[in-house]
């Protein structure tokens, strides 16, 4: 349900590496690979011209996930194209929407397995895409970079605000998320805990931390 206060509609319309006129993006897919990983391409589908024998040719599809499909889709498109020109000129109007799947209020379970979704199902697809590349098979590492890339911030939305989930909880959520695929990425559940662990040592830091700059601005007050 769209909010009427048009004081909540949002206007977004930069490229993220400040592109200030049409350019034709390197053909050399180290430094897209390198673009990709400090997050320099617009990831949404409504911000690119495509021809449709193009995406049908290369097997570009959107992955049944609940959210995050257009990151892998708009991946797939980046690593596959030949030469694609970007212009400075992208322009999005659209409405904030208290009810829409991301911003719907959720508890800390439904936000982890929420935002883990796009693991369980995405990933895998975007490493089956990857692997049909020569590119991605002479340097496996990239293809892991951008794997983890696609990653951890989905575990950082997933488990941010979830510090008060046991690690017991935290790890029984993440196996049913992947249960259905669990023999095929068990080293990916297996990187997932630990990556969940180190975010909510992080979290219970950074809560210490804030506790004890205010009590000291509080004293300083008093």
């Amino acid at each position: 349900k769209a909010t009427p206060d048009l004081s909540e509609i949002v206007i977004e319309g930069e490229q993220s590496d400040n592109v200030t006129r049409p350019t034709f993006e390197s053909e050399d897919l180290t430094v897209r690979v390198d673009k990709y990983l400090h997050r320099d391409f617009f990831g949404t589908p409504w911000s690119k011209f495509v021809r449709r024998d193009f995406i049908v040719d290369n097997e570009i599809f959107f992955p049944p996930c609940k959210i995050a499909e257009d990151d892998i889709w708009t991946s797939e498109l980046v690593l596959s194209a030949k030469k694609f020109l970007r212009v400075p000129n992208i322009v999005y109007v659209f409405r904030k929407s208290t009810d829409s799947v991301s911003r719907t209020e959720k508890t800390p379970l439904q936000t982890v397995i929420f935002w883990t979704d796009p693991i369980a199902h995405g990933v895998k697809v975007l490493n089956e895409f990857m692997k049909c590349r020569e590119f991605f098979r002479e340097n496996p590492d990239q293809r892991y970079n951008i794997l983890e890339a696609f990653i951890r911030p989905h575990i950082k939305l997933a488990f941010y605000d979830a510090d008060n989930l046991s690690p017991e909880i935290a790890v029984d959520t993440l196996e049913n998320v992947f249960k259905p695929e669990f023999g095929a990425q068990s080293i990916l559940f297996a990187h997932l805990c630990s990556m969940v662990n180190d975010y909510q040592k992080l979290v219970k830091q950074q809560n210490r931390r804030i506790d004890e700059l205010e009590r000291k601005l509080e004293e300083k007050l008093l």
